[in-house]
This record gives structure tokens, C-alpha cells and sequence, in this order.
């Protein structure tokens, strides 16, 4: 495997194993894959840390005022520009995607017919992807029972484990899974 090297102004030269470029979802996730392994690894981020304030809680200034979207101009093939809808922060646009862990359906790999045209077909499918999709969910923030992975006595039973929210108020089912998660711990404390 190739090493990297990075100079820097003082003469001092890094080195890495591996280099990855966002720290988003997949940046992120790759880095505390590789993590354990002892190999150097360097997270570049083209943005700053978001900063921590009221308005990156609430939905209007997030995604109505688009207040965290990044200014740039991107242009489509025939030359228009148009805005891109992206956030450049640590953590990449992960940290304004609304919670939504979903898996794509087996045929959301194939070619799908849109109206200006074709989306071509993976090379990949679904059954290669779906080893990969349990271990994720498995590694999330969260186990089934709603407790973090890394601290024993912490569980989260707001809507904000649901792996995505349709347009429906969630409140029956944030009360029915509270009381599941509610009746996992009266077993676990006894």
C-alpha cells in the first residue's frame, strides 16, 4: 500500500496510511472502521465546525432560510447555474440530514427511467450492499432497545432514533416505543 506524505511550511514532514477527504457518513464511518487498526490515518473537512447555537435545532432556520448552505454556484451541463443544497462542515451534510437512515430497496440498484432519461444500474446490487447495511444499523448510535453503545445507562426514546418520519405526527409510536424501551429496562433493572 502507498503512503502518504504532507509537507508543511516548517520543513516537518506527516505520513499516513490512508487519507480520507469528508467526515461525513462516509468519512467518518470509514475512519472508525479503520480506526482500530493502528494505521495513521489524517480527515481532511472542507468546512469548519458548525457552531453550536440555537438555529442549527430548528427546522426554519436549517431548512426553510437554508442558513448552513454553502454560497457556491454549480453549473448543469448546459451551462446554468443552479445552488447545490450543500453544507460544508465537519461532519459533511450528515449534520443537517434530518436523522434518515434508510436502506435503498433492491431495485433502486438497477436502472431506474426518470423523465429527462435513464439512471444507469450499479455494478453493484442490493445482496452485495446487505451484509454491509446490517452491520452499519448495528454500529449506529443506538442498539434495538435504544440504548447507546457506548455508555450503559443512556437511552434515547425521542423520535430522533426513528430511521426516517413521514409526513404523519410520530407521537404514538414515540409513546408506544417508549414504553417498550420502558418495560426492557424494568427487566434489565430487576
Amino acid at each position: 500500500m502507498r503512503r502518504f506524505s504532507c509537507g508543511h511550511s516548517d520543513g516537518v514532514s506527516e505520513h499516513y496510511d490512508v487519507i480520507i477527504i469528508g467526515t461525513g457518513a462516509g468519512g467518518g464511518t470509514l475512519a472508525h472502521t479503520l480506526a482500530p487498526s493502528g494505521k495513521k490515518i489524517l480527515l481532511l473537512e472542507r468546512g469548519d465546525f458548525l457552531p453550536r447555537e440555537t438555529d442549527n435545532w430548528e427546522p426554519g432556520p436549517v431548512f426553510v432560510d437554508g442558513k448552513y448552505i454553502s454560497p457556491d454556484t454549480w453549473y448543469g451541463a448546459n451551462g446554468k447555474p443552479f445552488q447545490p443544497q450543500v453544507h460544508y462542515y465537519v461532519g459533511g451534510a450528515t449534520k443537517m440530514y434530518g436523522a434518515a437512515l434508510y436502506r435503498l430497496r433492491p431495485a433502486d440498484f438497477g436502472e431506474i427511467q426518470h423523465v429527462d432519461g435513464p439512471s444507469p444500474a450499479w455494478p453493484l446490487g442490493y445482496d452485495d450492499f446487505e451484509p454491509w447495511y446490517t452491520k452499519a444499523e448495528w454500529t449506529s448510535v443506538l442498539d434495538l432497545d435504544c440504548k447507546a453503545h457506548e455508555l450503559d445507562n443512556l437511552y434515547v426514546v425521542d423520535t430522533s432514533f426513528f430511521p426516517s418520519i413521514g409526513a404523519v405526527n410520530p407521537a404514538l409510536t414515540a409513546m408506544a416505543n417508549a414504553i417498550r424501551v420502558g418495560e426492557h429496562l424494568l427487566t434489565r433493572l430487576h
